[in-house]
């Protein structure tokens, strides 16, 4: 789930600096699960400059979410109105790019 207390306060960073006439370009080193989240907060502020983005390098980035993605397509994350982020997690494919040794999500340790 989203936390909606970091989703709050992200929106309340965004509008203090609306208030000062001041962009806001949030940081972005999330799978695709939390770049989509990521890219709604900011579709829902008025004061959005650019979602930095490092996954460029992960190979398998699409093919974390059910269907494959992609997320990106030339620069841009398209968003609908549906209800949720728009995607869920494959998450076999994640089990599969996981380090070993480490913890899985809900995985018993």
């Amino acid at each position: 789930a989203i936390d909606q207390e970091h989703v709050r306060e992200a929106r309340r960073i965004a509008a203090f600096g609306d208030v000062h006439s001041r962009p806001l370009a949030p940081h972005n080193i999330s799978g695709p699960i939390g770049t989509l989240a990521s890219a709604h907060v900011c579709a829902s502020i008025p004061n959005f400059l650019a979602l930095e983005w490092h996954a460029a390098s992960v190979p398998f980035f699409d093919e974390l979410l059910v269907g494959g993605g992609p997320v990106l397509v030339d620069g841009y994350v398209e968003l609908d109105d549906a209800p949720g982020i728009g995607a869920e997690l494959d998450v076999e494919v994640a089990r599969r790019y996981a380090r070993p040794g480490e913890p899985f999500f809900g995985d018993p340790a």
